[in-house]
């Protein structure tokens, strides 16, 4: 079992624990379950802030409405210009090797795209984003389709099709997203999250039980596991 005070190379090993240490300053097994989402990914909520800041390293999880091939005006090639939608909510993507994309990345696929805003008149959008072609909502395509995925997520994608990566996240209510950055997807971080509290032990609560029924709180061990894997907008 494991505890919030083991450190998180021995837990993840060193390959996985590096970037989290560099980017966030993740050392603990508590170092990282204390890095919460700070929003969830669901169908028919907004995908991301309206107007997110220039720069921003950002996730959206959203169904592809509009996937069109557009040559490029200044040397030989396509673009590929994506829509990728919830019910609230449109988020542009460009892809600079559109044919090379276009048979995947195409409409009616749902998809999780993770890039750094760009604006350009006023107006936002994500530049040759990394991405996930997800499973079909229904069950059997959890476990019979085929994952396609580039950029950052391209190896996701190949250990899924390999056994090795648990798709069944996403066919959750609620995806965690968390604050990331180009070298630690949001992703990367879902995997190591899921790997430790399969792992954890029970936590024990700094308060008595007693003040914890008085004020109505849930217990610390179950605060670390439903911010990360609410099954409901209430365990928020």
């Amino acid at each position: 079992m494991v505890n919030l005070t083991d450190r998180i190379d021995h837990v993840l090993g060193a390959k996985a624990a590096k970037p989290l240490h560099e980017a966030f300053g993740i050392e603990t097994v508590e170092d990282l379950l204390r890095h919460y989402p700070n929003r969830y990914a669901t169908q028919g909520q907004p995908l991301t802030d309206a107007e997110p800041e220039e720069g921003a390293h950002i996730t959206v999880v959203g169904d592809i409405v509009k996937a069109d091939l557009v040559p490029m005006k200044s040397r030989r090639g396509f673009l590929l210009k994506v829509v990728v939608a919830s019910e609230r909510q449109r988020v542009d993507a460009t892809f600079f090797n559109g044919k090379q994309v276009s048979y995947v990345v195409k409409t009616g696929r749902r998809a999780m795209m993770s890039g750094t805003v760009k604006y350009f008149r006023e107006r936002w959008s994500l530049s040759h984003p990394s991405y996930l072609i997800l499973p079909d909502h229904d069950d059997d395509a959890l476990t019979t389709a085929p994952l396609h995925g580039g950029g950052n997520f391209a190896a996701i994608a190949r250990n899924a099709r390999g056994g090795g990566a648990d798709m069944a996240i996403f066919d959750r209510a609620l995806i965690p997203v968390y604050p990331a950055t180009a070298k630690v997807e949001s992703w990367d971080i879902v995997f190591c999250v899921r790997q430790v509290l399969d792992q954890l032990g029970t936590v024990d609560d700094p308060l008595p039980q007693s003040i914890r029924q008085r004020h109505g709180l849930i217990g610390l061990d179950e605060a670390l596991r439903l911010v990360h894997f609410p099954e409901t907008r209430n365990d928020v």
